[in-house]
């Protein structure tokens, strides 16, 4: 293949504008999601997001959601989005989120709710571009999770463990509501360099545009030693 082969050449385009890319096999495609599944997975026994999946399919479309250059959008799209990338035939020659967002895949939905081409699979309604575009994970920079960042003390009598976030030392309130008598647990990661993070469960969030935090969000996707409430 030489530049000059267009006719080969598969094209993308994003509004008026049009552009032409190498042919890439899906193998090649599949190696760089490789790599990148490397680099997000963490050693045994730690929390990840590849090793929450059994399958490729559901490990690559996790990982999307964590190297999604558009920001981030909701794993649970991509499982419906790679699965149709992967199974075009002829495969398509570009990379994945090229497809997505520049190739087939742009409006790949939108057009089969009007000519049913595509067997349907599970979210596929609530999966459409308008949707999928607009709904995304918070993934917290360095600023931020300094603001989350807590140590531990001993209480002066020795009897109780006391949480404190590192910015200002003030401590972690608890996650009782005692007017309305319920629990609502704060979210927890303890990431690779053995930093604790804490995320009070009334802490304020857009929960419009992000939904509810997720644990992969405090840790921008990156392997930690544990998670939980």
């Amino acid at each position: 293949w030489v530049d000059t082969d267009l006719p080969t050449a598969p094209m993308l385009s994003y509004k008026s504008h049009k552009w032409w890319v190498r042919p890439t096999p899906l193998q090649q495609t599949e190696r760089y999601i490789q790599q990148q599944m490397d680099q997000y997975t963490g050693p045994l026994g730690s929390v990840s997001i590849p090793s929450a999946h059994d399958e490729f399919i559901g490990k690559a479309s996790a990982l999307c959601e964590a190297i999604d250059p558009r920001g981030h959008r909701q794993f649970v799209c991509f499982k419906n989005y790679y699965t149709r990338y992967r199974d075009e035939i002829p495969f398509s020659g570009v990379h994945f989120f090229d497809w997505l967002d520049f190739g087939h895949g742009k409006h790949l939905l939108e057009s089969n709710e009007k000519h049913h081409f595509l067997k349907h699979m599970k979210k596929d309604d609530s999966c459409l571009k308008g949707h999928f575009n607009t709904h995304t994970v918070h993934y917290f920079d360095d600023t931020l999770r300094e603001k989350h960042e807590i140590y531990m003390e001993m209480s002066k009598d020795g009897k109780e463990l006391i949480a404190r976030y590192k910015s200002d030392d003030r401590v972690v309130p608890t996650s009782y509501n005692q007017e309305e008598d319920y629990d609502d647990p704060h979210l927890y990661m303890w990431d690779m360099n053995e930093k604790f993070y804490i995320v009070e469960s009334n802490d304020s969030w857009d929960k419009e545009k992000y939904g509810t935090v997720k644990h992969t969000g405090v840790v921008a996707g990156k392997p930690a030693f544990r998670g939980g409430k």
